[in-house]
């Protein structure tokens, strides 16, 4: 039933539009509706009401004097600027004026405002309140005094407690927000909403509502792209409302997006660095000489490194040539240690191989099953092999 909440409430708000437009027929058929999707107070209320109207008597339309007892309350005559009267105003509940009074007289209070009573809620809950919420308060569905004032705050309210961080923010500071002044002047009144302005990217209380409601109420707003989250931020994908002023582009956005960039444009230019630096020096600093771990070829002079006594063989007129260059010590360093790199791996493979020879020599002599075929003689052997290239790669590693 708890899910059925939001379309009978929607229900209950058509009745009352029927009701006020004289079509009595339509209301109870809808406050009917209303209760059997969700039983409430509110529909029981409108159900014996509109069940009480005589069956000949349609009620009275909206701002037309009522009989006495009547439940509609008009809303008082506002001057215009050249002091003659505006037309009457749509009459509206006492109970929608209790609504706007109750949401205006703590307007820091984000729960209240959209009657939740448990603060850690999940964000589907919050959603469906905004709903109930904004059907209550929208200018259009509630005439009286102030309710745009409350359907602002609810809208304000949802934003927050929609965007985990600034929820959190909400719970543990509370609201900035100071409130609303209702006899203000005008020149008061513009210097507050300039300072209560909502950030860029917050959605305005009427896009919010036509995104929940698909284009508000006899409203064409196009359809919404939404993504709720930080800023509660959306994308209008038809009938875009064009502003000139506007730039596509925000400089500070640019400038965010830039220093996002500058770390991989550094790791870039970096890695272009190092690889070009080679080709562009190369007429500077000799290439030193090729070699090998074995005289091969050309490669018939023999050297020796420093550090770990490594022989390699080198061809004698590039290792000369290389020297008539000059190169500095770390330069020798960094070449005789890739010399001892490639032998450290060439050592590494050959005493795997020469475990593995190990292994199956003992595996043979030891014989089959429970020592079958065992041959004492052959066992002995292969224990007392050898492991050369192993000990030449203790000897390396540890000097």
């Amino acid at each position: 039933m708890e899910s059925n909440r939001d379309e009978a409430e929607r229900a209950l708000a058509i009745a009352r539009q029927r009701w006020q437009a004289g079509d009595a027929a339509g209301a109870l058929r809808l406050a009917r509706k209303s209760h059997a999707l969700y039983p409430s107070a509110a529909s029981q209320t409108l159900i014996a009401t509109y069940t009480a109207s005589p069956p000949g008597e349609q009620p009275q339309p909206a701002g037309s004097p009522q009989p006495g007892g009547n439940h509609k309350t008009a809303a008082p005559r506002q001057p215009t600027g050249d002091g003659t009267a505006a037309a009457a105003a749509a009459a509206y509940t006492a109970e929608q004026a209790a609504a706007v009074r109750a949401v205006l007289r703590a307007p820091t209070d984000y729960y209240g405002a959209l009657r939740l009573t448990d603060r850690t809620c999940a964000a589907a809950e919050i959603k469906r309140a905004y709903r109930r919420a904004a059907l209550m308060f929208h200018p259009d569905k509630n005439r009286a005094p102030r309710a745009d004032e409350a359907f602002k705050l609810v809208a304000h309210a949802f934003t927050v407690l929609s965007d985990p961080q600034r929820r959190a923010h909400y719970d543990r500071y509370g609201a900035e927000t100071p409130q609303p002044q209702a006899h203000d002047g005008p020149a008061r009144q513009r210097h507050r909403r300039q300072q209560q302005q909502p950030p860029d990217d917050e959605l305005s209380p009427e896009d919010l509502f036509n995104m929940f409601f698909g284009g508000g109420i006899g409203g064409d707003m196009g359809r919404f792209g939404v993504q709720f989250g930080p800023g509660v931020r959306f994308a209008q994908q038809q009938q875009q409302r064009r502003h000139p002023q506007q730039q596509p582009q925000q400089p500070q956005d640019s400038r965010r997006a830039w220093l996002q960039l500058l770390p991989l444009l550094l790791l870039v230019l970096s890695f272009f660095a190092s690889s070009l630096a080679p080709l562009l020096l190369g007429g500077l600093a000799a290439r030193p000489p090729a070699y090998a771990l074995d005289p091969v070829g050309a490669l018939r002079h023999v050297q020796t490194t420093a550090r770990r006594r490594v022989q390699y063989w080198v061809d004698a007129q590039e290792l000369a040539a290389w020297q008539a260059q000059t190169p500095g010590a770390a330069d020798v360093r960094r070449f005789e240690a890739d010399v001892e790199q490639a032998y450290v791996a060439r050592q590494q493979q050959r005493c795997a191989r020469e475990r593995q020879a190990k292994h199956a020599a003992v595996r043979r002599a030891q014989g089959w099953l429970f020592g079958l075929g065992s041959d004492a003689q052959a066992l002995r052997e292969a224990h007392a092999l050898r492991l050369l290239a192993c000990d030449e790669l203790r000897r390396v590693l540890s000097e």
